[in-house]
């Protein structure tokens, strides 16, 4: 069962990254890196900062990203990511697969740690202190990463966060959890923990998140604003118990807030134009698709590709609960491909005209041009070339039948 949305956004991409990027086999489902090409750099260091014990801790990370020695884009997009565990448990290296996998793919990746625990008996702010010192530490990580933009050929115009549960929850305020929303709600915690963007590490680098790989997660209700909506893929169970798909109210020690799910979150998105790509599992509770390598990859590769449509300017809304894999390393979208050489089309994404370049007569082949809803699409096609102009900015399938074969492309209008 799917429904889809078109919400392509529209804005400047240079021709040398887009070119780079758009033009590359990276970003995709597809590894385009070996084992032997990746660089690993565990434990790295970013901050210190006082815990809920009012120890020291210091907080570290760990990298992976293509050798510089065999990598040949001078900037690379770079992904964040946050494990979860309710702010109590868990560590960075919960997402090292992750972020190899990404990492496989041409991203630079990065797993942090972030400061636990809390105890509601002896503090009723306690879950509130855990969530903001997330903040701050995931803050400070993202900082640190930027930092290091030049020597890890990081492309700073393309950073994006993710996580899982209490992770994702993090890297959803990182965008829609302001100071001001904060201190309004719990105005004595700032003063006693320090700010938001500017504690753990002394570091002032700037960052604008360009898209977010939630897992699991949700988004306070009264924070959740179109103004600061930002792309987002999506990832839940429909009978999650930990963090419902819907709505209901969260954790806290006192006055928890009310939560959007995934389910909400898309809609949302949707309504406000911004695409918002979501897998829902029918039956499935709180982590779907990461009881193995391969249904996490499944994941990374779905993010993939949502980050670099994001990237490419194509970005579109989809809710499925099909877990249906990601295929966006090629303009073949359904069947047939080991015939599809006998047809190619270009540009990719298109403008006015995509043309038709094959060695067969095309006498009587028949050609039509659908929508993601399946609806026949209106255009001229003479010779080798079909004319797009009229369609609307949008995802589409060409559909080519000759001699009974039927041949399958997608492309992008833009």
């Amino acid at each position: 069962m799917k429904k889809l949305y078109i919400c392509l956004i529209s804005f400047f991409v240079g021709t040398i990254a887009h070119t780079q990027i758009c033009n590359s086999p990276r970003f995709t489902e597809e590894l385009v890196f070996s084992l032997q090409d990746i660089y690993i750099d565990s434990n790295v260091i970013f901050g210190h900062a006082t815990n809920w014990q009012n120890a020291d801790e210091t907080l570290s990370l760990n990298m992976a990203f293509p050798q510089l020695s065999v990598d040949t884009m001078q900037k690379r997009p770079m992904v964040l990511l946050i494990h979860g565990g309710g702010f109590v448990s868990g560590d960075k290296d919960d997402f090292n697969t992750e972020a190899y996998l990404f990492a496989r793919r041409g991203f630079v990746a990065a797993t942090i740690d972030y400061r636990l625990g809390m105890s509601c008996f002896s503090d009723s702010l306690s879950y509130d202190k855990a969530v903001y010192r997330a903040m701050q530490d995931a803050n400070a990580a993202m900082r640190f990463m930027i930092s290091k933009s030049d020597s890890l050929r990081i492309d700073t115009n393309w950073v994006f966060i993710g996580g899982g549960s209490a992770g994702a929850g993090t890297c959803l305020s990182m965008i829609y959890l302001s100071q001001g929303e904060f201190n309004t709600a719990h105005p004595t915690i700032q003063p006693l923990l320090g700010d938001l963007n500017n504690s753990t590490n002394n570091l002032i680098n700037t960052f604008t998140v360009k898209g977010v790989f939630n897992n699991w997660g949700g988004v306070a209700r009264d924070v959740f604003e179109a103004l600061e909506a930002v792309p987002t893929i999506s990832f839940h169970g429909d009978s999650d118990m930990t963090v419902p798909v819907d709505s209901s109210y969260g954790s806290s020690c006192v006055n928890p807030p009310y939560i959007y799910g995934s389910n909400i979150i898309h809609e949302k998105l949707t309504q406000w134009g911004i695409c918002s790509q979501t897998i829902i599992k029918p039956g499935g509770g709180h982590g779907i698709y990461n009881n193995t390598q391969a249904a996490t990859n499944f994941r990374i590769g779905k993010a993939s590709c949502f980050f670099k449509s994001i990237m490419c300017g194509m970005c579109y809304s989809d809710y499925s609960t099909d877990s249906i894999p990601a295929d966006c390393s090629t303009t073949l979208s359904i069947n047939d491909k080991q015939n599809q050489l006998d047809y190619s089309i270009y540009p990719n994404p298109a403008q006015t005209v995509l043309y038709l370049k094959t060695n067969q007569s095309l006498v009587n082949t028949t050609v039509y041009i659908y929508d993601l809803s399946g609806k026949t699409q209106q255009f001229t096609f003479e010779k080798n070339e079909i004319s797009v102009q009229e369609l609307s900015n949008g995802v589409y399938f060409l559909e080519i039948i000759d001699n009974n074969k039927t041949y399958r492309y997608r492309f992008v209008k833009n």
